[in-house]
């Protein structure tokens, strides 16, 4: 059906009164398509109450509270410097979740490693590297003091790095006098009111551990790892399922972080020669390697016959220790061996609520007393 010459005028008017309407456009919200006037008037991108924490805030505020109740619930033990460690001097531990699944496992726990990964990580991000927008000298020299009054053996990474930082100053002498010294000297005066404080008298903790650990070398009385362990066993062990990343990310990372990676050899050589002490002795129950049918450790001796092997080891009062830690199912069967060499319990820890075997819920501490001076609790 064809249109009439009097229907096209028509049709073609009806257009034009179209175009002649204003067409309304969707207004996209994106931040990409606001022009100067509405960017003037958006919010800035720091307002809002999630902004900080992303979008998953309400995930991030539940991670944290986990973390927390973490801290207060967990009652075991993973290594004895977690109460050692907790009981130093005005060295109160915080906790943090990185990445490495040893920092997961650890932070929780009072380790003053934990605090010093921390104000290391936090220290880092201070470091003048070249290209860095978040450099501050004065935040990251208080971060490595800080870490080194909490733990000596802090400042060992750190050598390289201020040492490179002096040497590519331009005013070094006004970095030497108006940043590095007024930040120690102000953190090693707190640490020594803190000390004087607690220990009543005044004392420089840190001397102390350079003349134990270094110049006395009395750890090694406690026996220490052989040279290779930080190469061989404690690095991978630490880097875990990111070691073969850390190898790859050697041989691509920009030439101004190789001092990254300068400070990471360097820690593992210097740790590598410092003996570290192993203050205790444990039942020893390594596997079966001689395929024998009849193998027993020496827990299984042990706890064959505890009391005669108690008498066995310990058979005059100079080879006696200070103290037994036990479990409190043992309690009864060597308390015989206890009463006749002088121990007395000290001090009782929770350790579970589902004991089995030779695993107990408490753990006991016994300390060896001289005659004349026992007590109870």
């Amino acid at each position: 059906m064809e249109r009439e010459p009097g229907d096209r005028s028509l049709f073609f008017r009806g257009l034009q009164n179209r175009s002649r309407e204003k067409v309304k456009l969707r207004k996209r919200k994106s931040a990409l398509y606001l022009s100067p006037q509405d960017g003037a008037r958006a919010p800035p991108a720091g307002a809002g109450a999630g902004s900080l924490l992303g979008e998953n805030i309400y995930l991030v505020l539940f991670t944290v509270a986990l973390r927390i109740c973490n801290c207060f619930l967990v009652q075991t033990s993973f290594v004895p410097d977690e109460y050692w460690q907790s009981l130093e001097v005005a060295h109160h531990m915080f906790f943090c979740q990185l990445c490495s699944w040893f920092t997961w496992y650890c932070c929780t726990r009072t380790l003053t490693n934990t605090m010093e990964t921390v104000l290391t990580v936090i220290a880092l991000f201070y470091y003048p590297l070249e290209g860095s927008k978040s450099m501050n000298s004065v935040k990251y020299s208080s971060l490595v003091a800080l870490a080194f009054i909490i733990r000596p053996t802090a400042v060992i990474p750190w050598i390289p790095l201020l040492f490179r930082h002096f040497w590519q100053a331009q005013r070094k002498l006004d970095l030497i006098l108006h940043q590095f010294l007024p930040v120690g000297f102000v953190t090693l005066s707190w640490s020594l009111i803190i000390d004087r404080i607690f220990f009543g008298q005044w004392t420089l903790v840190q001397y102390n551990f350079l003349k134990f650990n270094v110049l006395q070398n009395l750890g090694t009385f406690y026996g220490s790892h052989p040279w290779h362990w930080y190469f061989s066993q404690g690095f991978p062990v630490v880097l875990g399922t990111h070691l073969p990343f850390f190898i790859h990310g050697c041989f691509l990372a920009p030439k101004r972080y190789r001092i990254l990676l300068v400070t990471v050899l360097w820690t593992l050589l210097v740790y590598s020669h410092v003996h570290h002490p192993l203050p205790m002795r444990f039942l020893q129950c390594p596997p079966d390697l001689t395929g024998k049918s009849q193998y027993l450790d020496e827990a299984d001796v042990f706890y064959q016959n505890p009391l005669s092997w108690l008498y066995k080891e310990f058979h005059n009062n100079s080879t006696l220790p200070t103290y037994l830690i036990i479990f409190n199912v043992l309690e009864e069967e060597i308390s015989a061996f206890l009463i006749s060499r002088n121990y007395e319990r000290t001090a009782t820890f929770f350790h579970t609520h589902l004991p089995e075997g030779r695993t107990g819920s408490h753990i006991y501490i016994y300390e060896r007393k001289l005659k004349g001076k026992l007590y109870r609790r």
